[in-house]
């Protein structure tokens, strides 16, 4: 396993070598006063360089390409990029660079800004949702002509989005749509993800399936929905006993002790789950690790899945069920929508809805017998 993509705090996938290379990327590109179109290098020099891994350089080139700082030249490498003052100017406003899942679709963004001549502003709140509220609410009076905004998980945030809808200022929600506001919005289809994990548990013979996540995001939510409505489908009984939300937000960096919280308590059941559903692969990240420590092996004690695919999903040991996310394909919906608004006026609010796809790994297997299921409890 790459550890350099895992971090020890929290819900984002990237360690602090990825903020720590893009920082140094960045000094190195002012210190040196590099104009517009010098080398910069390579990845597999900067890999050497800087000690570190592929996987590690690449994330923080991804955020600086994203930027408009750098830019890739097919079997050249890493140049500075031409700035110009023509064209259009958007912002992205996001709670964390170090989630893979934002990362990507800032990929996807940028590949179709560059098509249209459109300039990107990158805006990375890191998780302050004070800071949050501060950028949302100067956009309409911001030089920006429009902004996608990554949904930050927090039980304020429909405030804001409801002041900028208000405001009439071109936006795209990113990741989440609002329950009492009609708005543009992309986001994956959360409900089919858990509709079609709780499917294929129950045809390996699942029965007691529990969930971990925080249910006050809405993408959570739905996720947990599909997942029951798949499992009581099949006729089988769905206990909410299994359920178990988590206490967090957006402004927490470490989930783990939520997660190791309600792991304990799902395992230390009288009946115990044969399986066990994470709201992300980060969160399952964790998982992993309490179920570890309580003596359980995945899946030959209880099976595991996921949400998102991220990266370091398939470094798991055994490597990690789970639901893959377009995220570049998302980042590039929300592009299209941003640029329908300016061009077309606001008009009529469009929720796209992008599918999903199940990917089966090794942590899933059909459950071990009663006899080991109702066993004493492990307390840890």
């Amino acid at each position: 396993m790459d550890t350099s993509i895992i971090t020890s705090r929290s819900k984002g996938v990237l360690s602090p070598i990825y903020r720590r290379v893009s920082s140094r990327l960045k000094g190195y590109v002012e210190s040196e006063r590099l104009n517009p179109g010098d080398f910069v290098g390579s990845e597999h020099k900067l890999c050497k360089e800087y000690n570190v891994s592929r996987v590690s350089v690449r994330k923080a080139v991804d955020t600086l390409v994203a930027e408009g700082l750098l830019e890739r030249q097919a079997g050249k490498g890493l140049f500075v990029r031409e700035k110009t003052n023509n064209g259009v100017f958007i912002q992205v406003v996001v709670s964390n660079l170090a989630d893979d899942l934002i990362v990507q679709a800032i990929r996807g963004i940028q590949a179709e800004a560059v098509k249209s001549g459109t300039h990107i502003n990158i805006y990375e709140a890191h998780r302050s949702f004070e800071d949050t509220i501060k950028v949302l609410s100067q956009l309409p009076e911001s030089p920006f002509k429009g902004s996608i905004i990554c949904n930050f998980y927090h039980e304020g945030i429909a405030e804001l989005i409801y002041d900028l809808k208000k405001a009439k200022y071109p936006f795209v929600l990113f990741d989440g749509c609002m329950r009492d506001i009609k708005i543009n919005s992309v986001r994956s289809d959360n409900y089919d993800g858990g509709y079609r994990v709780g499917k294929k548990l129950v045809e390996l013979g699942h029965s007691r399936i529990a969930f971990v996540g925080p249910l006050k995001a809405l993408t959570v939510y739905n996720r947990l929905t599909g997942l029951r409505d798949a499992v009581r489908d099949a006729g089988v009984a769905f206990d909410k006993s299994l359920v178990k939300d988590m206490d967090c937000d957006e402004t927490q960096e470490d989930w783990s002790l939520e997660t190791d919280r309600h792991t304990v308590e799902v395992m230390n059941e009288p009946h115990r789950p044969t399986a066990i559903v994470y709201s992300c692969d980060a969160v399952a990240v964790h998982g992993y690790q309490k179920l570890t420590s309580m003596g359980f092996r995945v899946p030959d004690d209880v099976s595991v899945v996921g949400f998102d695919d991220n990266p370091v999903a398939k470094m798991l040991h055994p490597a990690l069920t789970t639901v893959r996310q377009n995220a570049d394909e998302m980042g590039r919906t929300a592009y299209r929508l941003l640029m329908r608004q300016l061009t077309h006026g606001n008009g009529r609010p469009e929720d796209v809805v992008l599918p999903v796809e199940f990917i089966a790994r090794k942590s899933v297997a059909p459950p071990r017998g009663d006899s080991w299921n109702t066993k004493e409890k492990l307390v840890n």
